[in-house]
């Protein structure tokens, strides 16, 4: 996998996560499909929305100034299971819980029991996991802006660079 493909790979996932996350909480949260409490409703959507929207923010952020980045061909330093593994494994864990909440709160079903509470705790679960591989993956994948300023180039193209300004003479 080289590592243009990897950060665009990354930055897609996170777009998406991000947009059907927020949309499936606040369109289908409280009814039937997501039957959970207004409150719960409201509480999953901060754990989770902030995350990914920090997330999303670092790697769009570096994508804008890709151009500028010599390494486009290079192969990626991570392996590309580590990569997609853990997005995949997180937006699975969440489509079943999406799943098992709408099952388990029909009438009737008393076999299955998946509540609001068990569905802000797999939130968190999957929030952390996603944490703990991005913190690995952005270091890896997304140069810093300070090393990208250390090579000479902006951290963004909307960024000007700063000169120093001159020294007045001491009187």
């Amino acid at each position: 996998m080289k590592l243009a493909e990897a950060q665009k790979w990354l930055g897609l996932y996170f777009l998406m996560t991000t947009g059907i996350t927020g949309a499936v909480i606040l369109l289908f949260g409280g009814g039937t499909i997501v039957p959970m409490e207004e409150k719960d409703v409201s509480n999953s959507f901060q754990i989770i929305i902030p995350v990914l929207l920090g997330q999303l923010t670092v790697i769009f952020q570096w994508l804008a100034r890709q151009e500028a980045v010599a390494s486009n061909d290079a192969e990626c330093p991570v392996p590309a299971w580590a990569i997609r593994t853990p997005p995949v494994l997180g937006a699975t864990i969440m489509c079943a819980a999406v799943v098992l909440l709408f099952v388990s709160n029909r009438p009737g079903m008393t076999w299955i029991r998946f509540g609001p509470n068990r569905f802000q705790t797999t939130l968190t679960f999957v929030t952390g996991l996603l944490n703990a591989s991005t913190i690995l993956l952005v270091t890896r994948l997304f140069p810093s802006t300070a090393a990208a300023h250390a090579q000479g180039e902006n951290a963004s193209p909307l960024e000007p660079e700063v000169e120093n300004p001159p020294k007045e003479k001491a009187a």
